[in-house]
């Protein structure tokens, strides 16, 4: 498959989810966004407006007549607005942040003892540099890669070195009274980017949850025995991309059809769903969160109110 016919494909995949949840102002900013990472890899803005222009063309041929209007809209929307988007500006600040990202970009690994020591002496403790220092310098990361400035070797590299530290920041958590609630965490099918998840996972066990992380890319169907198996008091499902928001949306379903889990609180989060922060509600979900200490509070506060319900309906 050609550049174009692969980026076109793509633009399909996110325009069929916008379309799923009526939210033109996603796909556009899906544009804007593509356009930085395809043009700085060569691809000419002529070939990605040709590319979007067929999107009108094959909605119009392929899509019921009740889809075919609101996707050409969608399309000709994104058109208007597609030079809005200039490449993203860096957003680090502090010495904190730039040492975090050099460490995660440097030949030669630095260990996570001497930057956490570093956000002692700055009065940090390892919740607050998770949030407030890694968080940003990945997120710098991302910004690299979408303006060609790392490859995908490199991308990897952060991304193996911040699990590296959150296991060090998960390490130095003191052990906390046992909760007795149990959550299940994962990623729907599809996804890559797990870190987010795993800070919430080690902030869940430093509240003392008993937190269980399935295997990423199993199939929903291990999802639901993970959930049933573990008698989960939650479960946390992240997505980052707008194109597994329909994926999620089938996971939690059929965790509402299922009888042994049909009670159990769902929080949602990821990158999906920044844009637009109440779109978990239309996929079924019962809560979402900013981040990982934020989720904490959320998490809790749903499997109270799933407690209390379960406590009024009993005979």
């Amino acid at each position: 498959m050609s550049q174009c016919s692969a980026e076109a494909e793509f633009h399909i995949l996110q325009l069929a989810a916008a379309l799923r949840f009526a939210r033109r102002e996603l796909f556009v900013q899906h544009v804007r966004w593509l356009r930085v990472v395809l043009t700085h890899r060569g691809l000419s803005d002529k070939a990605i407006l040709l590319s979007l222009g067929s999107l009108v063309e094959l909605a119009r041929d392929c899509l019921p007549a009740g889809l075919a209007g609101p996707a050409a809209e969608y399309v000709r929307a994104a058109l208007l607005g597609y030079h809005a988007e200039r490449d993203p500006p860096s957003l680090l600040a502090g010495p904190l942040q730039a040492e975090c990202l050099h460490a995660l970009l440097a030949e030669v690994p630095v260990a996570p003892a001497r930057l956490l020591a570093g956000a002692a002496r700055a009065g940090l403790d390892g919740d607050a540099y998770g949030l407030s220092v890694l968080v940003p310098a990945l997120h710098e990361v991302g910004r690299l890669w979408q303006v060609d400035a790392i490859g995908p070797a490199q991308e990897q590299q952060c991304t193996a070195r911040a699990a590296q530290l959150l296991e060090h920041l998960s390490g130095g958590h003191r052990p906390a009274p046992r909760s007795g609630r149990t959550a299940v965490c994962a990623c729907v099918v599809g996804e890559r980017h797990e870190l987010g998840l795993r800070m919430v996972a080690g902030f869940l066990r430093a509240a003392g949850w008993t937190v269980s992380c399935p295997d990423p890319h199993q199939d929903p169907a291990g999802l639901l025995r993970a959930v049933i198996g573990s008698r989960a008091s939650l479960v946390a499902i992240s997505a980052t991309m707008l194109q597994h928001l329909h994926a999620l949306e089938s996971v939690i379903a059929a965790l509402r059809a299922m009888r042994e889990c049909a009670h159990v609180p769902v929080l949602v989060g990821g990158q999906a769903f920044e844009t637009d922060p109440g779109i978990w509600r239309e996929i079924g979900a019962d809560g979402t969160a900013a981040d990982a200490r934020e989720a904490v509070v959320v998490a809790d506060r749903l499997v109270e109110e799933s407690e209390s319900a379960a406590a009024a309906a009993a005979p």
